[in-house]
């Protein structure tokens, strides 16, 4: 026997009475439109690559994407899955690995470059999908 809500419809059921989709709770807040962030930052995430197919590299990958729907700017330090010269991946910015262990011999310098990059320079290639770009 299934639980059911208050109008005894089952629950996890968010159609209204008359049918209709009526979404609730945090799934109301989907489709709204979000003010901007006036707490917004400029983030360089250390990790492995976003494309990478490592459990890290998916985090980073999930992770980057929600910080920039929250109107944040993001840059990849990559320490794994990108060496040589930096990239983009969806309109983010990946800084390559260093010649060090976890990069400890370039991460400072990536971070200082991107932290004081113009934030009105575009990071992104034409050809990105991009998500703010």
């Amino acid at each position: 026997m299934a639980n059911r809500n208050r109008e005894g419809r089952p629950s996890g059921d968010a159609r209204s009475l008359g049918g209709a989709f009526a979404p609730s709770g945090r799934s109301a807040l989907v489709g709204s439109v979000r003010p901007t962030n006036p707490d917004r930052l400029r983030i360089v995430w250390y990790s492995n690559a976003p494309w990478a197919a490592t459990g890290y590299g998916q985090q980073t990958a999930q992770v980057i994407q929600r910080l920039a729907k929250e109107d944040h700017q993001v840059a990849v330090h990559a320490m794994y899955g990108l060496a040589g010269a930096a990239s983009t991946w969806n309109g983010f910015k990946i800084y390559p690995q260093g010649l060090a262990a976890y990069s400890d011999d370039v991460v400072v310098a990536h971070t200082m470059e991107w932290a004081n990059q113009d934030p009105s320079t575009p990071h992104c290639s034409s050809h990105s999908l991009t998500l703010g770009c």
